[in-house]
């Protein structure tokens, strides 16, 4: 896996919009944090275009990212916000060198950039907040040690997790992202191996059926063949109704192969979002409910 430099204070950040539209005193809250980080923001005046769903048209959000891939000055792209329309844009993609990682951040509908850099240039990426979004409402809706951790090549580990299948200390690469976009990119040419990976999956508002399903589909398809274990987010909203007379932990325990399985990990759509590295290795406990990060997802 390629890793990108670290970044250290003034460097560049570029804020993309390669999803849905995003609102412009969003942006600007969310900019200011950035920048009280210690980095310097940029961004074009086309991001807060809006064409339907999306913000711009899927060549004007292609051209975005591939400016910013392409500048040697950029050394991170965040992404405004989720919702849809990225894998619309991956086709559009020029990149000059898949061997010149950048850190690329966000999450939900990002997880397609994720999943093309992983599967098509090997790239260590950032599963985390957004700049219109976690950024733009600051520490509380985001864990700032978290993203200064990982994107400066800080130690890193996640406790606090619940055990639903038990199983004995596991090593693996981080892989995964939002269930629903991976489930959608199966049977694409679109996804990386998950084969010993410790495999990372949330969403959010998915009905436990729906999640069954989706699992099922996952399985027959063979993307979670050789996965060493499943580490679920924290899945706000993924009850049918309220007296269902029954947990989600059932339902994953029912529809996931016999690995260790945990869940509560704040990536994602989670109350504080963390920020999660995908692509390096690390270590999960299930007993301790904790996993960690052996190695920098930086260089």
């Amino acid at each position: 896996m390629l890793k990108p430099p670290r970044l250290r204070a003034g460097d560049m950040v570029a804020i993309a919009a390669p999803a849905s539209p995003i609102r412009e005193e969003f942006l600007s809250r969310g900019v200011a944090e950035i920048e009280s980080l210690g980095f310097r923001c940029v961004y074009e005046p086309g991001i807060l275009s809006r064409e339907r769903y999306l913000a711009g048209s899927d060549r004007r959000r292609a051209d975005e990212l591939t400016r910013y891939l392409n500048d040697p000055q950029v050394k991170a792209i965040i992404s405004a916000r989720g919702g849809y329309g990225s894998g619309r844009a991956i086709d559009l993609l020029t990149v000059t060198s898949l061997k010149s990682p950048k850190i690329l951040c966000g999450y939900s509908d990002i997880t397609a950039l994720h999943l093309f850099f992983q599967q098509r240039a090997g790239w260590v990426t950032f599963y985390g907040p957004m700049a219109a979004w976690e950024f733009a409402r600051g520490d509380r809706s985001y864990d700032r040690a978290a993203f200064m951790s990982a994107v400066t090549g800080e130690p890193q580990s996640f406790s606090g997790l619940r055990c639903v299948r038990q199983g004995p200390v596991v090593r693996g690469r981080t892989m995964g992202g939002c269930l629903s976009i991976i489930e959608a990119a199966a049977g694409t040419g679109m996804l990386p191996s998950f084969e010993g990976s410790i495999l990372v999956l949330e969403d959010e508002s998915v009905k436990p059926y729906q999640l069954d399903r989706m699992m099922v589909h996952l399985r027959r398809a063979e993307v979670l063949t050789g996965v060493r274990a499943i580490v679920f987010g924290e899945m706000p909203h993924c009850n049918q109704t309220e007296d269902q007379g029954y947990d989600l932990a059932d339902v994953i325990a029912d529809v996931t192969p016999e690995v260790p399985v945990l869940t509560g990990l704040a990536a994602g759509h989670a109350k504080r979002v963390t920020t999660l590295p995908l692509g390096i290795e690390a270590e999960l406990d299930p007993a301790a409910g904790c996993m960690k990060l052996l190695e920098s997802a930086v260089t």
